[in-house]
């Protein structure tokens, strides 16, 4: 199993969502499920690879982090997924992944307002600092 499946998804529109650090891709996950969509959880560009080579077309947008681990890396993984046809949204830091996420629901199954992305990136720190006070 590559990540967890959507719930509460409709079925109409799906995502591979391809993040290595795993408080920022369940956030952005349950954020994405809340707007309606089907997410695929990958924790590695392999596994990503592995997601799009075993959908159907349902799957319409890969948001990657440029930094993703595994063999071949966001760029590569975005490259296979634009020339498979996906909207292709590549991020390098936690507001950036955070308005795409955003902007994603503005315009997915819901058409939502999208959510505060202040507050989201806030809870996604707070979540971060946490768990690193936690290791400590």
């Amino acid at each position: 199993m590559i990540g967890r499946e959507a719930e509460a998804g409709t079925g109409e529109a799906r995502v591979i969502l391809a993040y290595g650090e795993a408080m920022l891709r369940t956030a952005l996950a349950d954020h994405l499920r809340g707007c309606g969509f089907d997410v695929i959880e990958a924790a590695r560009s392999d596994e990503a690879m592995v997601a799009l080579a075993e959908v159907d077309g349902s799957v319409t947008t890969l948001l990657c982090d440029v930094a993703i681990p595994g063999t071949s890396g966001g760029f590569s993984l975005s490259i296979e997924a634009r020339d498979r046809g996906l909207k292709v949204v590549l991020t390098g830091s936690l507001p950036g992944a955070v308005e795409a996420a955003v902007e994603l629901c503005q315009s997915g199954p819901r058409q939502t307002d999208g959510g505060d992305a202040p507050a989201l990136i806030e809870s996604i720190k707070h979540a971060l600092a946490t768990r690193a006070a936690e290791v400590d």
